[in-house]
């Protein structure tokens, strides 16, 4: 049953967290903020805020342009190895974001927004899509773009080299080798302002013109090589850290981003009935597409359905959904194959079921049919899902960290799932609102007019905007009011779903 991925992605093996190399590893980050919001669990709540801000501080961020590099060389996230990937920022920008709502430190929300502008800044394309990664050397060095030696410090911030300095420790942490300098911080502006008897607001204004001047700097300095081809299921991955980042923002640039790469990548990689290239460069698309490509594109769609509330991209998932099924499931074991039953038969055809530096195809592809059996009614996919849990319950319990996004997707069967219908002409603002809050239980539908979803049923009042929150077959009374209707589905999760409702 365990098999490896396409040579596009990342190895699938075991995880296993030693104290260097140190990756990101953002799918067990999510699942233990999910596990700390359903079960309130304090250590793991701060232990996940620890981590979070010891990696926006660390040399793997990149302090003066945003971006996160691949892994950690060290334990202490000092020294990167400097490659950057698309598939790690995309996980990355919903990670912080989702911490964001979940906590409200707004560290987490300024990564996000800077970590997109990095990619809108080197990763992305005229077309929509994005690139696949940068490499760690230039002119035959590793970090040569990024690190800094005193004296180009001096020359370039003047008066407030020592200042900037001091920040980012210049000259003593930040000291690597050959006289050179990795960008990283203790302490958060406020903190750092107090500690030097100066205004927060004058030392933000001072670290801005800053950091506008490295980047500057950094420009003229010959940029580590691009890989530019465009693969559908790490752009499926931004997809969804362009939502989750415009959820907690609400800024209009980053779902246009994400409506542009989705028209790119439905219009250039997928075909009428749901068949997915793997890869698109020099304007062609190639390689028939992986399981990986069917259930991140799928995930990054139902994302941007919340945020639009377009049913063209719940029904693409959909169909992406059921091709999936038709040409990847395994009926024998309950999973999915990595390769398409179009492919050329190989000696032993494999599934893919580890979670590593990405979730595993076989458990976004069970959170995905659960979600679309959900909305759409549809039992058959919920029964694929259920199936798919049921056969590596037994391998999470012995290796979680090698399960962590299917432990989300289990933490989502185990607690009360919520669906939010919200009707009217002001459905897509009062989505706004909820969703500017963490629930990772919930997912949210809308329409302004009649829809043939079911979801929609006798739902419709005019001119009137109404939210219903249903969990399972059992809904609440219809409220007009975003915070009452959250009241419904933001109470204790062992409390169950049975008060005040109407079946």
């Amino acid at each position: 049953m365990l098999g490896t991925m396409p040579h596009s992605a990342p190895l699938a093996k075991p995880v296993m967290i030693p104290g260097a190399p140190k990756f990101s590893m953002p799918v067990i980050q999510a699942f233990l903020l999910r596990h700390s919001y359903f079960t309130g669990n304090e250590p793991v709540h701060d232990f996940v805020k620890l981590t979070l801000r010891k990696m926006a501080y660390g040399g793997i961020y990149d302090q003066a342009g945003g971006g996160f590099a691949r892994y950690s060389t060290d334990s202490r996230w000092k020294v990167p190895h400097f490659e950057k990937m698309l598939y790690d920022n995309a996980q990355l920008i919903s990670l912080y974001s989702e911490a964001y709502q979940a906590f409200g430190d707004h560290l987490y929300k300024e990564i996000a927004e800077e970590t997109i502008q990095f990619v809108f800044r080197e990763m992305a394309s005229p077309e929509g899509a994005f690139y696949s990664s940068l490499d760690a050397d230039s002119e035959g060095e590793e970090g040569k773009y990024y690190t800094w030696d005193i004296s180009e410090f001096n020359q370039i911030l003047g008066n407030h080299a020592s200042l900037i300095r001091k920040y980012y420790h210049i000259g003593g942490q930040g000291h690597w080798e050959s006289g050179r300098n990795i960008l990283l911080r203790t302490l958060s502006p406020e903190e750092f302002s107090k500690e030097q008897g100066l205004h927060p607001s004058a030392f933000k204004t001072i670290l801005k013109s800053a950091r506008a001047k490295m980047l500057k700097t950094r420009a003229k300095r010959t940029r580590p090589a691009l890989d530019n081809k465009f693969l559908t299921s790490w752009n499926g991955m931004m997809l969804k850290g362009l939502c989750d980042a415009y959820r907690v923002s609400g800024k209009k640039e980053y779902l246009n981003a994400g409506m542009d790469n989705a028209r790119f990548l439905l219009s250039n990689l997928m075909e009428d009935d749901g068949r997915l290239f793997h890869c698109y460069n020099y304007g062609k698309a190639s390689i028939n597409g992986f399981l990986e490509d069917y259930c991140f594109l799928a995930e990054g769609l139902l994302s941007l359905y919340q945020v639009t509330f377009d049913e063209n991209y719940l029904l693409k998932a959909r169909l992406l959904a059921g091709y999936a099924i038709e040409h990847f499931y395994d009926q024998e074991s309950g999973m999915f194959f990595l390769t398409s039953s179009l492919d050329p038969p190989l000696i032993a055809k494999k599934h893919e079921i580890y979670d590593n530096v990405i979730p595993s195809s076989n458990s976004s592809m069970a959170r995905v049919l659960f979600l679309l059996g959900a909305i759409f009614e549809k039992e058959d996919f919920v029964e694929i899902s259920e199936r798919m849990i049921a056969a590596v319950k037994d391998h999470a319990l012995k290796h979680p960290s090698a399960f962590a996004n299917w432990g989300s997707v289990m933490l989502g069967r185990a607690y009360p799932f919520y669906t939010v219908v919200i009707t009217g002409p002001e459905c897509l603002e009062k989505a706004a609102a909820m969703q500017k809050k963490y629930h990772p239980d919930v997912f949210f539908c809308g329409s302004e007019t009649e829809s043939e979803l079911q979801v929609f049923k006798d739902r419709i009042v005019k001119d009137e905007t109404m939210i219903y929150v249903c969990s399972g077959k059992e809904c609440k009374l219809p409220t007009a009011l975003p915070e009452e209707a959250e009241l419904y589905f933001s109470q204790s999760h062992t409390k169950g779903f049975t008060e005040n409702s109407e079946k």
